[in-house]
C-alpha cells in the first residue's frame, strides 16, 4: 500500500513537472512577440521624429527646391539634416534619433516628396515607411 501511494505521488510530481515545462515554453515563445512589437514601435517613433523635422524644414525652408538625392546611411542623413537645421534655424536645437532602432535606413527625396524606409530590429525585419503624408509598416 505504501508503494502505491509513492507511485501515485511520483506520477503527480512528474505530471506537474511536464505542465511546468510546457508552461515555461509557452510563456517564452509568447514573450518574444511583445519585444518584437516594442522594437517596431520604437523604430516607428524614430521615423515620426524624423518626419516632423523634415516636414518643418520642407514647409519653411523650401527643401523641395533641392535636387533629388538618395542616402542609404542614417549617419550621413542625420549629419545632412542637422547641418540644414543649424543653417536655417540656428537657435533651435533638434535632436534627431540616434538610429539605434534601425537595422537599415534609406532616404529618397525629390522636388515633390520624400520616402524614408527603415528596417526595424525585430525578428521579421519589419519595414517602416515614412512620407510627407503618412507612416506605415509592412
Amino acid at each position: 500500500m505504501r508503494a502505491s501511494i509513492l507511485r501515485a505521488l511520483g506520477t503527480v510530481l512528474l505530471g506537474l513537472i511536464v505542465v511546468w515545462i510546457v508552461w515555461v515554453a509557452f510563456i517564452t515563445t509568447k514573450s518574444e512577440m511583445p519585444l518584437d512589437n516594442a522594437q517596431v514601435k520604437l523604430a516607428m517613433s524614430d521615423v515620426e521624429i524624423i518626419k516632423i523635422a523634415l516636414d518643418y524644414l520642407w514647409e519653411r525652408y523650401n527643401l523641395e527646391e533641392e535636387e533629388a538625392y538618395i542616402i542609404k546611411s542614417y549617419e550621413i542623413f542625420k549629419k545632412k539634416i542637422t547641418e540644414r537645421i543649424d543653417k536655417e534655424i540656428g537657435e533651435i536645437s533638434v535632436d534627431l534619433p540616434q538610429g539605434k532602432n534601425f537595422a537599415s535606413f534609406s532616404y529618397r527625396g525629390d522636388k515633390t516628396s520624400y520616402h524614408i524606409v527603415v528596417e526595424a530590429k525585430d525578428k521579421k525585419g519589419t519595414m517602416i515607411h515614412g512620407t510627407r503624408e503618412k507612416i506605415w509598416y509592412e
